[in-house]
């Protein structure tokens, strides 16, 4: 009689064992299957709305014309290999910098920007991760943050140009880089003149 009792009592820990390692088991995979479902287009469409993301693209626009006119500047001072420019080729660039900032503004109203915008938030996001996010920039704190992050970017993007401006001003480093260009240029120009 107590080796039966033992060995119900084993039994019964066994199921219970078995049962328990199956019910975590399918908890941890239904857990896992559920962090990694893809976000739904009606979440990311809340989440790029709670972001801003059309009024980010817009203010970035307008605060890349700064940049856009030191490049159009640089590309004209290269063009004639001159330090300055004339009145002339300072309005040149002034309508260069001007299409610069057109072709960008074209590329980023376009439809298919946001479709690629949206395409990369699902490829990004859970559904989960998009859920969460959501329910921070919900709050008046996620706004705040939201908004500082995208000055923070602006303000990494303006540094990171006046930097790139600084280092090719530097004649080691612009004669480098025009050397490694004229490398990567040489053989398709040679190709096209074939």
């Amino acid at each position: 009689l107590l080796n039966t009792i033992r060995e119900n009592t084993m039994r019964t820990r066994l199921h219970n064992f078995i049962g328990s390692t199956l019910l975590i088991t399918t908890s941890l995979f239904t857990i896992c299957t559920t962090h990694a479902a893809p976000a739904q287009d009606k979440t990311i469409e809340r989440l790029m709305l709670l972001s801003d993301v059309k009024g980010v693209i817009s203010a970035t626009n307008k605060e890349m014309k700064p940049m856009f006119d030191e490049q159009a500047k640089m590309i004209l001072k290269d063009a004639f290999g001159s330090e300055q420019l004339n009145a002339k080729q300072l309005v040149a660039a002034d309508k260069i910098s001007a299409l610069m900032a057109k072709m960008t503004s074209d590329i980023t109203e376009d439809p298919k920007f946001y479709d690629m915008l949206k395409s990369s938030f699902q490829n990004t996001f859970t559904e989960e991760e998009a859920l969460a996010n959501i329910a921070f920039l919900d709050t008046p704190l996620g706004q705040s943050i939201n908004k500082k992050s995208v000055q923070v970017m602006s303000d990494v993007m303006k540094q990171s140009q006046v930097l790139a401006e600084q280092m090719l001003q530097d004649p080691k480093k612009k004669a480098q880089f025009m050397e490694d260009f004229k490398k990567v240029m040489e053989p398709l120009i040679e190709e096209e003149n074939k």
